[in-house]
């Protein structure tokens, strides 16, 4: 019976993460060629169609890849433009040379071939190479990627870093030299001055040209590996060497046709320096700030606590002195005339027997046979002997009551007269009158007429 080890799930995702860690340190270089028999598009150039789905394929099975992909020379445009000067200037005068030479032979504007086709070019010691390439082809290829997770790091010609390497081994030669560099059904020629490129150009392959000729190199695509590879050094550069920015690079960063990542400028390295120097200070200050406002606080909190206590100290010792001191026979205060009138009412107003009048009141108008409707009073005409006013409303059979009513209260006079909105009868008879009537008691008169 043979045994059979536990599998770990996450063991199975070795291979992947290896291959991915493979991936990131040494980039796939992949070539894309139209077939030999693909029709020409509008622009001149094969369809790109089968090569798409090839390209899908391939990221299909290489997810999470980073690569390098090579453009076969029949989809692009090249030409060396000899220019004198090696600015931005002379790099916008290069490209506008070579666009209105190519726009003119495919029949096209200015403008329709900017937005058909994509331009780059690299500095040489004599001119400057220009490519061009279709937008339609970059964008396909670019969304097949972006979709797959496919990261594409170079997008251009495939022989660019072969011609450097080819250029770089020969700046002792005197004499010129040429370079074929061969892929299915065509050939890219290169001519070359010791390091000086004089000369690029694209063809069918013809039947005359099937062997190299005498003394020019030969090249031939590799889908295996990237032409610059095989013309390189003998050795692996270090890691610090691949860090470090390097002349060969100008060729690959110059004619991508990758959408160009912005660069920061060098000053922008030292700003940002600048800017995490400054940010860690202040992120120091602030926490010396903080560190100092803490112990402010616990400061503030001490000295609260010995006030407070310093205070309870001075309480309790002044009631200790004021027990120990014999206290003086407390006096009344002494009053002016007149908060000692306000006194003198407040007590005479407390002390008037209310309840008293208000039965005397009620049976005044009784014996007059007057039915009381309302009865208010008020202190603001009051005296030393004038007593509350009383203002009381009822109504009557007629004058002779009303009249009689009013001699009955004391200081009682008439104020007004008027028929009742809705008369009424009672046994005593009709009432169609009301009247008001005024009084005026005073302090001593409950006092006087009460046995």
């Amino acid at each position: 019976m043979a045994l059979r080890w536990p599998v770990m799930p996450g063991l199975r995702a070795w291979p992947r993460l290896g291959q991915w860690r493979s991936a990131w340190r040494e980039p796939a270089w992949v070539c894309l060629v139209p077939a030999v028999d693909a029709a020409s598009s509008p622009m001149g150039v094969p369809v790109h169609d089968q090569a798409l789905l090839q390209w899908r394929q391939w990221c299909e099975v290489h997810p999470g890849q980073r690569v390098r992909l090579g453009l076969s020379a029949r989809w692009l445009l090249s030409a060396v433009v000899p220019i004198a000067g090696r600015g931005a200037s002379a790099r916008r005068e290069a490209m506008g040379e070579a666009e209105s030479r190519w726009a003119h032979l495919l029949g096209l504007d200015t403008s329709a071939w900017r937005e058909r086709w994509a331009t780059r070019a690299v500095v040489l010691p004599q001119g400057m190479l220009v490519c061009a390439a279709p937008r339609a082809l970059l964008d396909d290829m670019g969304a097949v990627a972006r979709h797959h997770h496919v990261r594409a790091l170079w997008i251009g010609p495939w022989w660019a870093n072969g011609v450097k390497a080819w250029l770089a081994r020969g700046e002792d030669a005197t004499q010129p030299r040429t370079l074929a560099l061969h892929e299915t059904g065509w050939v890219v020629h290169v001519q070359a001055q010791a390091d000086k490129l004089t000369g690029l150009w694209a063809e069918p392959v013809r039947d005359d040209a099937q062997s190299p000729t005498v003394g020019s190199d030969v090249l031939q695509l590799s889908m295996a590996q990237e032409p610059g590879v095989l013309l390189g050094a003998k050795h692996r550069p270090s890691w610090l060497a691949r860090c470090l920015p390097r002349k060969a690079e100008a060729w690959s960063s110059a004619l991508d046709f990758k959408n160009p990542s912005p660069r920061p400028a060098p000053w922008a390295w030292a700003l940002l320096l600048a800017g995490l120097a400054s940010v860690l200070w202040m992120a120091d200050q602030v926490d010396a700030l903080q560190t100092r406002q803490l112990e402010a606080q616990e400061q503030l909190k001490r000295l609260g606590r010995a006030d407070r206590m310093a205070r309870v100290e001075r309480a309790a010792l002044a009631r200790s002195e004021q027990a120990q001191v014999p206290q003086a026979a407390a006096s009344a205060p002494t009053l002016e005339s007149a908060a000692a009138d306000e006194a003198v009412s407040m007590v005479r107003a407390l002390a008037f027997p209310w309840p008293d009048m208000l039965a005397q009141m009620e049976r005044s108008a009784s014996n007059a046979g007057a039915v009381m409707l309302s009865m208010s009073t008020s202190l603001d005409d009051v005296g030393r002997s004038a007593g509350p006013t009383w203002r009381l409303q009822a109504a009557v059979r007629d004058d002779a009551a009303a009249l009689g009513w009013a001699d009955s209260l004391p200081a009682g006079k008439l104020i007004s007269r008027a028929s009742l909105a809705a008369p009424f009868m009672t046994a005593q008879g009709a009432y169609g009158l009301k009247v008001e009537v005024q009084a005026q008691s005073t302090w001593m008169a409950l006092m006087e007429t009460s046995p």
